[in-house]
């Protein structure tokens, strides 16, 4: 399956460019806008491209409305490329992407901000379903700001990546998270690290937080206990 579907707000939360594309759909609420999954996907040799955008003082808010699911079966490929305009606020936060076993999944994601921007971008993932191992993830952050590099960062995780179960990377946990903040005006935290979690200043200015968990309960504490310190980005 081929796809793409693109999401432009402006001032206010206001749509100003919607397109579907299966096997992806948005769904504005109140809340903000949630990505919906229209058929099985990412499965075969899924090709989907997601592209977001906030004009200046835009406002946009992004869920899921549930996990995604890369199965077993050819090699999947998820790109997002996601625009934060001048004096806009984009968060960014779906449910996890489930590595199932036997999966080959590329996941890539472009952030390009604003220098006035306030960015918050969430990526979980988890390592199979319960009782069963992962399969094969390439997962990759570049994210610019003003066109200027703040992260690279790429994890490749299961059986074709060797080392990626040591403990230089996610040794025996089953729930990966990372988060980048971005924005002119955050706060360092008063704790770079805790159980399971860690921050790391970038240029940028931002922050990374980096949390490895044996499910996704316990990532889910992690992440709330780590995300105290900084409060959410505003616009």
């Amino acid at each position: 399956m081929r796809g793409c579907a693109e999401l432009t707000v402006g001032p206010g939360s206001a749509v100003a460019r919607l397109v579907d594309a299966p096997p992806v759909a948005f769904r504005p609420t109140p809340d903000g806008v949630y990505l919906v999954g229209t058929a099985a996907s990412p499965v075969g040799d899924d090709d989907v491209r997601v592209e977001v955008a906030t004009t200046a003082g835009g406002d946009l808010t992004v869920r899921s409305s549930a996990a995604s699911i890369a199965y077993a079966g050819g090699s999947s490929r998820w790109t997002v490329h996601a625009v934060a305009g001048p004096g806009s606020r984009l968060s960014w936060w779906p449910e996890p992407l489930i590595v199932t076993s036997g999966a080959d999944h590329d996941q890539r994601t472009l952030l390009e901000c604003a220098p006035d921007a306030a960015v918050e971008w969430a990526e979980l993932v988890l390592l199979g379903r319960h009782g069963e191992g992962p399969g094969n993830a390439r997962l990759r952050l570049d994210a610019d700001v003003a066109g200027r590099p703040l992260l690279r960062h790429e994890l490749h995780l299961g059986p074709a990546a060797t080392g990626w179960d040591g403990p230089a990377v996610v040794a025996d946990a089953q729930a990966v998270a990372t988060v980048l903040v971005a924005g002119p005006e955050l706060a360092p935290p008063p704790r770079a690290t805790g159980e399971g979690w860690a921050w790391l200043e970038l240029e940028g200015p931002g922050w990374l937080l980096v949390a490895l968990a044996p499910g996704l309960p316990e990532l889910r504490r992690a992440l709330a206990e780590a995300q105290r310190p900084i409060p959410a980005v505003r616009g």
